[in-house]
């Protein structure tokens, strides 16, 4: 079987999304030595697409591309596939944020490329995976997919991701972000709407903690409401708001935290909690959505919306040494249940049962 994969999400600097295309090719390619496979890109699009752009790849390039190679089966894992193509299409829909949460995305492009038309196109896969339980029910109920042609297959967070770095990389790495010899809490994530990262700020505003917040992630249009937050409530001094930090950086920083914390209203999956719980890095997150899929009873859960009991969860984990062990060794164990392996071996289950 010939089998095409759009590898446009790994161009540029990465995001989740092209963890999860490099991650799933490189896995897959060691496990199926007989199917053959095309990896489908375009020098002309090379790094992060506009919307314009994207739209023009996916509905011209890439259904281009799959029929002149002839390919028996086409997987865009990144949500959109072409509006024609000639084989069958696996689409992997990672969240419906776009259509849940339309306010998350600021310009109008993105807000119709996501709440409208995606959508519409997602209907014409053959089969859809997705990344959690909860991602799958909302597919059922807003796009009115089948049951029967949804496979929930759960990310892993990589091997990179592991306790025990060496002491001094983590101090480089703290020094290189101004964090020096002061104990942080880290928040990693694109600065959204969503990941609700004024609700930590309001809690850093009302407490005196040793700790410094670190909020590490690219940054967006967004980011213009945090910084005028923190200038506002005169809290620069105890925030730091980082862009893109590389591979080896963003281990070293979940090393070095005394907690992770992430406060998102809405995750399809939630990767930076895995991450965190494989570095051994204590966690308390939402009880919403995906996330209490993905944390289970190996962290700290609260209700998002609620200030007050976000603030008294941190206050607990960093004034409980005894805690913080204990939700290490348990985020550990639950860490161990997810990996790429099974990623690939799950995902070519999907592309062999496709015919």
């Amino acid at each position: 079987m010939k089998i095409g994969i759009d590898v446009q999400s790994t161009t540029g600097i990465f995001s989740g999304l092209g963890y999860y295309t490099k991650n799933l090719i490189q896995n897959i390619s060691r496990i199926d030595t007989k199917n053959e496979y095309i990896l489908l890109s375009h020098d002309n699009f090379a790094g992060k697409l506009s919307t314009p752009k994207r739209i023009v790849w996916e509905q011209a390039v890439l259904g281009i591309k799959a029929y002149m190679n002839k390919l028996d089966l086409l997987h865009v894992p990144c949500f959109t596939p072409p509006l024609i193509r000639k084989c069958k299409l696996i689409v992997t829909i990672h969240d419906l944020i776009g259509v849940r949460m339309p306010e998350n995305s600021l310009a109008f492009p993105s807000r119709f490329y996501w709440g409208r038309y995606f959508p519409n196109l997602s209907k014409r896969a053959d089969i859809i995976i997705t990344d959690s339980e909860y991602s799958r029910k909302d597919i059922i109920e807003l796009l009115k997919i089948p049951e029967n042609r949804i496979k929930v297959i759960p990310l892993a967070a990589g091997e990179r991701f592991k306790p025990g770095k060496d002491k001094d990389m983590v101090q480089q790495t703290k020094n290189k972000y101004n964090i020096g010899n002061s104990p942080y809490v880290l928040f990693v994530g694109n600065i959204e709407y969503r990941k609700n990262i004024i609700l930590l700020l309001k809690i850093w505003k009302k407490l005196r903690l040793p700790h410094k917040l670190v909020l590490a992630g690219s940054k967006t249009g967004y980011t213009d409401n945090l910084v005028r937050f923190i200038s506002e409530n005169e809290i620069k001094d105890r925030v730091l708001l980082t862009d893109y930090i590389s591979d080896e950086d963003i281990v070293n920083l979940y090393n070095g935290a005394d907690l992770f914390v992430y406060p998102s209203l809405y995750e399809g999956f939630g990767l930076p909690v895995l991450e965190a719980m494989s570095c051994g890095t204590p966690v308390i997150a939402s009880n919403t959505t995906s996330l209490p899929e993905i944390v289970s009873d190996a962290g700290i859960l609260t209700d998002p919306n609620n200030i007050d009991e976000l603030q008294d969860a941190i206050v607990k984990v960093l004034s409980d040494s005894s805690l913080r062990s204990k939700l290490k060794e348990k985020g550990l164990i639950r860490s161990k249940l997810f990996s790429w392996e099974r990623v690939a071996r799950e995902t070519l289950e999907v592309y062999n049962g496709i015919f």
